[in-house]
C-alpha cells in the first residue's frame, strides 16, 4: 500500500502534545463560596550544525505569570546555501505577522529542514519557539520560504493566545470568523488577491462539539494561471473570540504546464460519461466508525470512473502518478494449494506471535526482535493484536532496516506486514535473492500468498487491481489489490493490498477489515444500476483544473516524483453544497444519496424532521448540529421521548466528542461499575470518566438503563462542573427555598446550584425531583451548560475555557 504525502496543513493540531509541568487543581471550595458563585521544554537540535544556533540558557519554573522570552540572539544575517532570506529577516516575517510571538521565546533556527516523509521542498526556516507560564510550558514551531521569505505554516498554543485576549471580548459566529480571515489576509499576505480565493469543499472544524470553544478553519484555494488545484491553497484559523492564531501555505513547489487544453470540455464530458460505472456493493453507513459497523445495499462508482481526465491525452490519469491509468478486469482467484489455517488457540504472547508470523511469511535471518505488544487493532479496537517489530544490523555502517507486523491474537491472521524501508537514509536499490519474476509468474505467487494468509480467499476475494513493477528499476515492485465479495457482491472496504518484489518476496500486505457476513442486509436492489448511473452524471460536473500527482512513497522505498497536470476532474455540483454528498454512494432501496464519506470531526447529520414547532426547538436544533443529537434514517430525534442515565451521558459525552468511537477500554476486557464493553454506553463512560465528571465505585453497578430523572440530572451536572463537594454544604429544605417540594428533593445541593445556575427551572414552583428527563430537557439544558463556558472555575479548562 502506498503512504501519502503528509502536507504542512498544521492547522487541525490544536491538542499541544510538547506541553510539560502539572495541571491545574480544583479548588476545595469553603461554604462562602457558594454566596460569590450565586453572584457572579528541551531545547531541539533541528538543522545543520553549520546554519543552527541554540540558546544556552534553560527558563526556569516561577510564579504562575507569563516568563519573559530570553534575551539570547538566535538567529543572524547568514545566508546559508540556497538561502536568499537570512534567519533574521525570517524571524522579522514571522513576528509581522503574529506579534504576539515577541511573547514567546525563540529556542532555535535551522534552514533546510526536512522532518517530513517523503522528502518535499526544504528550502525553508524552521523556528522553534517556547512559550511558557509558571511552571507550565509548550513549544511550537514555525516555517518560513528560504527563498521567497512567505510564511509557510504557524500555528500558536492556544495559552498564548487566551493569556493576551482582551478583557471581554465577544464571541465570533462562522461567518464573522470568515470576514476576519479574509480581511487579515488582505493585510498580511502580500501579493494575495483576497477576492480571487475559492472556499474549498472542506470546512475543517466548523461545527466542533458543543461545549468546546468553537475555532474556525478555513480553507481558500488560490488560483494558478487563472485556474484552481487542491495543492495551491491559505488555510487560516480564527478562534471563538474572532483573533487569527493559525496560518498555512500549501504548494505543489513544481512547474505548472499551460491553462490552453489540447481536447474541449465537450469532448472530455463524453469520454468521462463514456467511461465512467457503477457497482453494487455492501457499503458501511460510515466509513471507519472505529466499531463494528451496520451495512446497506447501495451504488458506488467503479473506482477508475472518478479519476480525472488528462486535458492534454484525452486519457484517464493515475491518481498516484499521473500516468495512463489501464483497466483491470475482475479475476476469481484460483482454488488449490495452501489455504489459511487459523492457530489452535489463542496467542497469548509476544513469542508466539512473531513465531505465528514466521511460519506464515519468510523473514531473513539477520532481523531480530524489538518490540511485541498487544493492543486494539486502530481501525476496530474490538480486535486484539500483536505488533511486532524487527530491525536488522547492516553491515559496513549501512543505515538499518525495519520491519512491521500485525497479528490477531485470536485467529493468528496477519493484518499487515511491511518492510520500513520509507527513510530518507534507506538508498540501496533492492537486490533480488531468488530469480526474477515474469509478470504472470508474479501474479501466481500474488494467488499463493493471498490464500495462504486471508481466511477463504479462493471464494470470497477477487482480483481488482494490478500494477507491474517497471522492469527499468530492480527495487520496483508488484502491485495487487483484492475486494472481498459476498454472494457475489463487493464488500466496501473488506480488501487485501499485497506489494512483491522483482523476485516474489513480500514487501508489503495490508489486510483490510474482514467483515462478519451475518450482518450483511439480506434485501434485493429496487434501483437498477443505470438508474445509479443517471444519478450519479446528473450531480456530477467536470472543471478544468491543476491536479497534483505523485509525492507518495512506492512499497520499495522509492518517491513517486511530484508533477500537476491540466486535467477535467469530477466535481460536485454546487447546489448540493457538500461533496461528501455528491460521491456518496446511492442506496440501492431508496435511490437517495447515503453520506458515509465525511472525515473525522465533519459533521454530516441528517436534519431533524420532528422538531419544528416544539417548545424547545432551538435547543434542539443546536443538539443536532453539534451532534449531541443524531437523527434516525427518517429524520427523527423522538423529542418527547423520556431517556435513560445512560443515553444522558451519552448525550453529554458527545457535546464534547461527537465521534464516541475513540474511545475503548482495557486490553482484558474489564467493565466499568457493571458496564461491560458491549454495552451502547461504555464509550459515553469513558468519556466521562476521563473528564473526571464522575467518581465509579467499581464495587457499585450503575443503572444506566433506569430512566434519568431530574434529582438525578442535578447530581450529574454538578459532578460535572466539579462542585459536587460544594453541593454538599446545602443539602437541607432551607436551601432549597424556592421549591414547595424541597424536602422531597434527595440532592438538594445539587438542584440549589443547577437552579442558582440556570440549568434547570422550577415547573410550577415545583422542583419536581421524580419527573423524567426527556431527550428535549436533556438538549435543552446542555445548550444551557455551553453558555455557562468560561464562567466557572473549572469546567472544561481543558477545551480552551
Amino acid at each position: 500500500m502506498n503512504e501519502k504525502h503528509n502536507s504542512n496543513d498544521g492547522l487541525t493540531q490544536k491538542s499541544e502534545e510538547n506541553t510539560y509541568g502539572g495541571k491545574n487543581r480544583p479548588l476545595v471550595f469553603a461554604a462562602c463560596t457558594l454566596v460569590l458563585l450565586m453572584l457572579s521544554g528541551p531545547t531541539a537540535a533541528w538543522a545543520d550544525s553549520n546554519v543552527t544556533v541554540t540558546a544556552n540558557g534553560d527558563t526556569k519554573p516561577i510564579s504562575s505569570t507569563v516568563v519573559a522570552p530570553t534575551a539570547v540572539s538566535i538567529t543572524g544575517d547568514k545566508l546559508p546555501k540556497g538561502a536568499k532570506i537570512s534567519s533574521a529577516q525570517a524571524e522579522k516575517i514571522l513576528k509581522e505577522m503574529f506579534p504576539l510571538l515577541s511573547k514567546a521565546t525563540l529556542n532555535s533556527a535551522g534552514f533546510g529542514i526536512q522532518n517530513s516523509y517523503p522528502e518535499d521542498y526544504d528550502k525553508k526556516w524552521e523556528l522553534q519557539y517556547n512559550f511558557q507560564v509558571g511552571n507550565w510550558g509548550t513549544s511550537f514551531g514555525a516555517q518560513v520560504d528560504g527563498v521567497t521569505g512567505e510564511v509557510i505554516s504557524i500555528n500558536l498554543p492556544d495559552r498564548l493566545v487566551q493569556l493576551y485576549t482582551k478583557e471581554g471580548a465577544a464571541k465570533v459566529d462562522q461567518d464573522k470568523a470568515k470576514k476576519i480571515a479574509l480581511e487579515w489576509l488582505s493585510s498580511k499576505v502580500k501579493g494575495l488577491d483576497v477576492t480571487s480565493l475559492k472556499d474549498s469543499y472542506e470546512f475543517k472544524g466548523q461545527n466542533g462539539p458543543l461545549l468546546v470553544a468553537q475555532d474556525y478553519y478555513f480553507n481558500f484555494k488560490v488560483p494558478i494561471n487563472g485556474l484552481y488545484s487542491d495543492s495551491e491553497t491559505v488555510q487560516v484559523g480564527v478562534n471563538n473570540y474572532g483573533e487569527v492564531t493559525a496560518y498555512s501555505r500549501n504548494k505543489a513547489y513544481t512547474e505548472y504546464p499551460s491553462s490552453k487544453p489540447a481536447i474541449t470540455l465537450e469532448t472530455a464530458e463524453q469520454k468521462f460519461k463514456d467511461g465512467f460505472d457503477v457497482e453494487l456493493a455492501y457499503i458501511p453507513e460510515r466509513l471507519n466508525p472505529r466499531e463494528s459497523p451496520k451495512y446497506f445495499l447501495g451504488y458506488a462508482p467503479v473506482d477508475s470512473s472518478m479519476y480525472s481526465i488528462d486535458a492534454g491525452t484525452g486519457k484517464k490519469t493515475d491518481p498516484q502518478a499521473g500516468m495512463v491509468q489501464s483497466v483491470q478486469k475482475v479475476e476469481v482467484i484460483p482454488s488449490g494449494g495452501s489455504n489459511f489455517t487459523p492457530s489452535k488457540e489463542t496467542i497469548q504472547n509476544g513469542d508466539e506471535a512473531v513465531e505465528r508470523v514466521k511460519s506464515l511469511i519468510s523473514i531473513p535471518s539477520e532481523f531480530t526482535v524489538e518490540y511485541k505488544q498487544l493492543s486494539r487493532n486502530w481501525n476496530n479496537p474490538t480486535q486484539k493484536a500483536w505488533n511486532i517489530s524487527l530491525r536488522s544490523k547492516q553491515a559496513n555502517g549501512a543505515p538499518d532496516e525495519g520491519l512491521n507486523a500485525e497479528v490477531e491474537a485470536r485467529s493468528g491472521r496477519i493484518l499487515s506486514f511491511s518492510y520500513n524501508t520509507y527513510y530518507p537514509s534507506v538508498k540501496e536499490e533492492y537486490k533480488p535473492k531468488g530469480k526474477v519474476l515474469s509478470s504472470k509468474e508474479a501474479k501466481e505467487k500474488a494467488f499463493q500468498i493471498v490464500k495462504k494468509l486471508v481466511p477463504n480467499a479462493a471464494s470470497e476475494y477477487r482480483l481488482t487491481s494490478v500494477r507491474d513493477r517497471d522492469m527499468k528499476i530492480s527495487s520496483s515492485t508488484y502491485q495487487y489489490s483484492f475486494k472481498r465479495y459476498m454472494n457475489g457482491i463487493p464488500v466496501m472496504n473488506d480488501s487485501v493490498d499485497l506489494s512483491l518484489s522483482s523476485d516474489g518476496v513480500i514487501r508489503s500486505f495490508y489486510a483490510w477489515g474482514y467483515t462478519d457476513g451475518s450482518v450483511l442486509p439480506e434485501n434485493k436492489p429496487v434501483i437498477s444500476k443505470e438508474q445509479a448511473k443517471s444519478l450519479y452524471l446528473k450531480d456530477l460536473k467536470l472543471e478544468l483544473k491543476y491536479e497534483r500527482f505523485g509525492g507518495m512513497y512506492q512499497p520499495d522505498g522509492r518517491t513517486v516524483p511530484v508533477n500537476v497536470k491540466l486535467v477535467y476532474s469530477p466535481v460536485p455540483d454546487p447546489v448540493l453544497g457538500s461533496i461528501y454528498q455528491s460521491f456518496s454512494p446511492i442506496d440501492a432501496i431508496t435511490g437517495k444519496n447515503r453520506e458515509i464519506y465525511a472525515p473525522y470531526g465533519v459533521g454530516t447529520t441528517k436534519e431533524a424532521t420532528d422538531i419544528k414547532g416544539h417548545p424547545l426547538e432551538k435547543a434542539l436544533a443546536e443538539a443536532v448540529q453539534y451532534r449531541v443529537l443524531l437523527p434516525d434514517n427518517n429524520g427523527l430525534v423522538l423529542p418527547n421521548e423520556q431517556i435513560t442515565q445512560g443515553e444522558w451521558i451519552n448525550m453529554a459525552a458527545r457535546a464534547v466528542n461527537p465521534d464516541l468511537g475513540n474511545f475503548y477500554g482495557s486490553l482484558d476486557d474489564s467493565s466499568i461499575a457493571g458496564v461491560s464493553e458491549d454495552s451502547p454506553y461504555y464509550q459515553g463512560l469513558q468519556t466521562f470518566i476521563s473528564n473526571n465528571w464522575i467518581t465509579v465505585n467499581p464495587e457499585r453497578t450503575l443503572a444506566l438503563d433506569a430512566k434519568l430523572t431530574r434529582d438525578q440530572l442535578a447530581k450529574y451536572l454538578v459532578e460535572m462542573l466539579q462542585y459536587n463537594k460544594l453541593a454538599q454544604y446545602y443539602n437541607q429544605p432551607a436551601d432549597l427555598s424556592g421549591a414547595a417540594d424541597a424536602s422531597s428533593v434527595t440532592n438538594k445541593g445539587a438542584a440549589a446550584i443547577v437552579l442558582k445556575l440556570k440549568l434547570l427551572d422550577l415547573k410550577n414552583g415545583m422542583f419536581a425531583p421524580d419527573a423524567v428527563v426527556t431527550r428535549a430537557e436533556a438538549a435543552d439544558v446542555l445548550v444551557r451548560l455551553k453558555d455557562l463556558n468560561g464562567q466557572t472555575d473549572n469546567f472544561l479548562k481543558q477545551y480552551g475555557f
